[in-house]
């Protein structure tokens, strides 16, 4: 069932919909909130904080198309894991985990090693990287949503790149045969 189907039967009071929502969405939902939070139990509270959003607001998403509901979902689940960042006071210090790769769909990274890369950079910089780079957020969008300076995300961008071209011919990628 398409995602766009679901929504429109959760809207229509249909119960057994919002268990499809789920079961359609979460590994790439939980996906997303471990781009940005420190720890797998952290990004469940972000999933959980999602879901609640995403129920509440129901009502107020247009149904135009399939990438505009999954887009309208991703930038909810970014701005809760954003929220869990910013209550955690340093950063830095955060200890970033391993990660299962049983939730990162094919779609969202082709390659595991990006994944795992990505995971080698600083928080900051990592989570500057992946709102600027990846989700297409502009500096000025970043430093409202982390509460920092648009030129702190630049330098952390800038900073990230660099990390990340050091990083790269070290990086021994092998292709799935």
């Amino acid at each position: 069932m398409r995602l766009i189907d679901i929504i429109y039967n959760i809207k229509n009071r249909d119960k057994r919909s919002a268990k499809d929502l789920y079961l359609h969405s979460y590994k790439w939902l939980f996906a997303t909130a471990l781009r940005y939070v420190p720890d797998e139990s952290t990004a469940k509270d972000a999933l959980q904080n999602t879901y609640i959003k995403i129920y509440s607001n129901i009502e107020s998403i247009q149904l135009e198309s399939e990438a505009m509901v999954a887009g309208w979902m991703k930038k909810i689940c970014i701005n809760e894991a954003l929220i869990l960042t910013r209550k955690k006071k340093n950063w830095d210090k955060l200890q970033v985990g391993p990660r299962s790769e049983a939730y990162l769909p094919n779609y969202q990274f082709e390659n595991q090693a990006l994944f795992a890369l990505l995971h080698k950079l600083p928080n900051q910089q990592r989570i500057c990287f992946n709102l600027y780079a990846i989700e297409g957020y502009s500096h000025k969008e970043i430093s409202e949503q982390l509460d920092i300076k648009e030129s702190y995300s630049r330098t952390l961008v800038a900073r990230a790149r660099k990390q990340l071209s050091n990083i790269l011919p070290k990086v021994k990628i092998h292709e799935a045969s």
